[in-house]
């Protein structure tokens, strides 16, 4: 009996050791993260050159609000449409309009539509 234990501790063992195997994979990868900058070419880029011709022209804002019940706010005072209108310079200002949540959604349209004809730089619609 006593050789039939000794037989089972000399045996062989199925395991493989991969300690050494992670520790030469590591020192790999820190060698190629070390070096890998030095191997990268950096790409030509050329932006392109841009010059300034005239002065530049001062952008404004009108706000204006649309209320519940139909009345136009124009920078916190009540207005008309064709007060609204007046502020507007053609092409350089910009509108921002914000209505009341249960403002009807047609008269917000009919509103976009009206002020577009006074030709703004552009109409932003406020969201809450």
């Amino acid at each position: 009996m006593s050789d039939r234990v000794a037989s089972r501790a000399r045996a062989p063992l199925a395991a493989i050791n991969i300690t050494p195997l992670l520790d030469v994979l590591l020192i790999l990868m820190s060698v190629l993260l070390l070096l890998a900058p030095r191997f990268m070419k950096p790409l030509p880029v050329e932006l392109p050159r841009t010059s300034l011709s005239g002065q530049p022209v001062a952008q404004s804002s009108v706000q204006v609000a649309l209320q519940s019940s139909g009345e136009l706010w124009l920078e916190g005072h009540t207005t008309s449409l064709t007060e609204i209108r007046a502020h507007i310079v053609a092409g350089q200002t910009t509108l921002e309009i914000g209505a009341a949540r249960n403002a009807p959604y047609g008269e917000v349209v009919k509103l976009v539509e009206a002020l577009r004809d006074a030709h703004p730089r552009e109409i932003l619609l406020l969201t809450q």
